[in-house]
C-alpha cells in the first residue's frame, strides 16, 4: 500500500503490515496478524494530546500499551485467540469515536464490529449459559420420565 495513503500504518518497525479498519475523531484502528489466531490491534489517536489519551483510556479494557508508555504515538494490545481480538478491535473502534471512514479493503469480520460490537462473556455469562444448559438437559430427562410413565399405565 501507498505510504502516502489514509489507511497505511507503517507500525513501529514501519512495515506497513497493518490494516486500518476505520478512521474516526479521535483516531484510527489497525490490526496486524502475529500468528494462527493472534493479532496486535492499534489506536492511533490524532494527535498527542493528554486529555485525548485519557478519553480514549476510557473505552480500553485490558493491558493496553500506551503512549505515555513509551516514544511511541499509539495504543496497542496483543490478543491471545478470536474472541480476544473482536473484543479488542471493538473497544478500539469505540475509542476512536464518531467513525469517519472505512476502509473497503479491511475484512468484512473487523468491519461488522463497527456496528454490531464484540464483547467477552464475563464470568456471569459462562455461569448462566451453564446453568441454562444444565436446566434444558433436566427438562428433557423429566420429559423423558414422563414419557415412560405414560407407556406404563397403558
Amino acid at each position: 500500500m501507498d505510504k502516502s495513503s489514509k489507511f497505511f500504518m507503517g507500525g513501529t518497525d514501519g512495515s506497513g503490515e497493518y490494516v486500518v479498519i476505520a478512521l474516526g475523531e479521535r483516531g484510527r484502528v489497525g490490526v496486524r496478524r502475529l500468528a494462527d489466531t493472534k493479532y496486535r490491534i492499534r489506536l492511533e489517536p490524532v494527535d498527542f494530546d493528554g486529555d485525548l489519551h485519557e478519553e480514549i483510556a476510557d473505552y480500553l479494557e485490558g493491558e493496553w500499551n500506551r503512549p505515555e508508555d513509551s516514544d511511541h504515538h499509539r495504543f496497542s494490545i496483543c490478543s491471545e485467540n478470536k474472541e480476544q481480538t473482536l473484543a479488542f478491535l471493538s473497544m478500539a473502534l469505540k475509542g476512536i469515536g464518531d467513525i469517519e471512514e472505512v476502509n473497503p479493503e479491511a475484512p468484512e469480520a473487523f468491519k461488522a464490529l463497527i456496528s454490531t460490537p464484540f464483547k467477552m462473556p464475563t464470568a456471569m455469562d459462562k455461569k448462566l449459559k451453564e446453568a441454562t444448559e444444565k436446566a434444558d438437559a433436566i427438562i428433557a430427562l423429566a420429559q423423558s420420565l414422563a414419557a415412560m410413565l405414560n407407556d406404563l399405565r397403558k
